[in-house]
């Protein structure tokens, strides 16, 4: 059932965070300054950033109460899940944010 519950919780929060991406885009260019409102941007493009980490935290816990891998193998996994879903969400957050700024300005 936490399984569950932290995977679900992990989704919704990876999905605010690339919501939230594309909204800092359509604030403003953070990045040059140029467009919109840059200190609203980077305040939007924070809370991005909490709620990927948390996201990244559910999922890492649901892998970890899941209970048909070893304590190791869940390590592994966890570390692996912390690694490369850190990198694919700041990745796809940018991308995210370069097309909000195309779309709004």
């Amino acid at each position: 059932m936490l399984t569950f519950v932290a995977s679900g919780a992990a989704t919704l929060a990876v999905a605010l965070s690339l919501a939230l991406a594309f909204r800092a885009g359509c604030a403003g260019d953070a990045k040059s300054g140029a467009l919109g409102d840059p200190a609203m941007a980077l305040r939007i493009e924070d809370a991005a950033a909490v709620c990927g980490w948390l996201g990244i935290g559910f999922a890492i816990l649901a892998v970890l109460c899941a209970k048909r891998r070893s304590m190791i193998r869940s390590l592994a996994i966890a570390v692996a899940l912390g690694l490369l879903g850190s990198l694919g969400l700041m990745l796809a957050g940018m991308q995210l944010e370069i097309w909000g700024v195309s779309y709004c300005f």
